[in-house]
């Protein structure tokens, strides 16, 4: 039997300057404590480069920019709104709108002939009303040309129905326990204990991550850093920089790479990634303290793991980064540790 694929939707696709961007129309969670980024994370979604270069291009290029929410006098909102306006003013065919919570436009009031991005920020401790005015958004916007974003400090504060009709999430320093972690990403692997881990340490530094939710699972971009880069990418790379250093430090340890070879091929099962996230991970958590384990990725990120490594730290030091149960007496077994 012969398929056809038939393009029944009202619009045509938006096309984005950027390739990694939310593929148009989209349903996106971002979750994160305060001062955690995800406010200035949507802000350079929707200015892009074109605030800061001549020649530069909005990441998403939509028309209209609808805010609803609490602080809407917030300079970072309004920085937006001056950039908007300035656009307007400028020829472009966009504009910028604030409302509050009790001005929800109804959706089909909406042009689907223009692209409207919908964003919905702090309201998740609005009245139910509201939350089912938002959800609307969220399973019929897309019929109208909206995307919408909602905007919250923790992912599993907003209500279900919202979170089981989104296709993005952007995941902040704080936006969810070890735990809620591990249950947004089990989708992805059966490993989530260990990804939740690496994932939770890259927020803590700062990053965000994003799920895709439209990939599928063995795509390199169904989990990134930031909006371009692949998780898979930054935990083989990773990898990479441990294993050279070791060899470095001392040829005559290469004879340690055997049993987790052996390892490896007992978890035949996993996949490649998988498999590095658990090594790295398995030997140092159940050493290091988390203090100890954050003080290595800030030398990794530098490139100082090498001087790290070789330089044991002092007795009182040392008690700070290694765990109860663990002690170290000389140089070579800190930097077996590290490594």
């Amino acid at each position: 039997m012969e398929l056809f694929m038939y393009n029944v939707d009202e619009y045509q696709p938006l096309e984005q300057s950027n390739s990694f961007a939310p593929i148009w129309p989209f349903r996106m969670a971002i979750s994160g404590s305060s001062d955690s980024g995800k406010t200035t994370m949507m802000i350079n979604l929707l200015m892009g480069t074109k605030n800061v270069k001549e020649d530069g291009e909005r990441y998403i290029s939509c028309n209209d920019v609808v805010l609803i929410g609490k602080h809407l006098d917030e300079p970072k909102w309004k920085l937006v709104e001056n950039f908007y306006n300035t656009l307007a003013e400028q020829g472009e065919d966009v504009s910028f709108k604030a409302l509050s919570a009790n001005e929800i436009p109804d959706i089909f009031k909406f042009d689907p002939a223009r692209f409207t991005i919908v964003i919905f920020e702090d309201l998740v401790n609005a009245s139910k009303k509201i939350q089912e005015q938002i959800a609307d958004y969220f399973t019929n916007g897309r019929h109208k040309n909206i995307s919408s974003v909602y905007i919250s400090q923790r992912f599993f504060a907003i209500i279900k129905f919202i979170r089981e009709n989104i296709n993005y999430i952007s995941l902040h320093r704080g936006g969810g326990s070890l735990l809620d972690i591990k249950r947004i990403i089990s989708q992805y692997t059966e490993h989530s204990n260990s990804l939740a881990s690496v994932i939770d340490d890259l927020t803590l530094k700062k990053e965000f991550i994003v799920f895709d939710l439209r990939r599928s699972r063995d795509d390199p971009l169904s989990i990134r850093v930031q909006w371009d880069t692949s998780f898979k990418s930054i935990i083989n790379h990773s990898r990479s920089n441990l294993d050279h250093p070791r060899s470095n430090l001392d040829h005559s340890r290469s004879n340690l790479d055997h049993p987790r070879s052996n390892l490896d091929h007992s978890r035949s099962n996993l996949d490649q990634t998988e498999i590095n996230i658990l090594s790295s991970i398995e030997n140092r958590s159940s050493k290091f303290s988390s203090y100890g384990q954050k003080a290595i990725l800030e030398a990794r990120k530098n490139g100082l793991l090498i001087d790290f490594a070789r330089n044991i730290p002092i007795p009182k030091e040392r008690k700070i980064l290694l765990t109860d149960e663990i002690t170290v007496k000389n140089s070579d077994t800190w930097t077996k540790y590290v490594f």
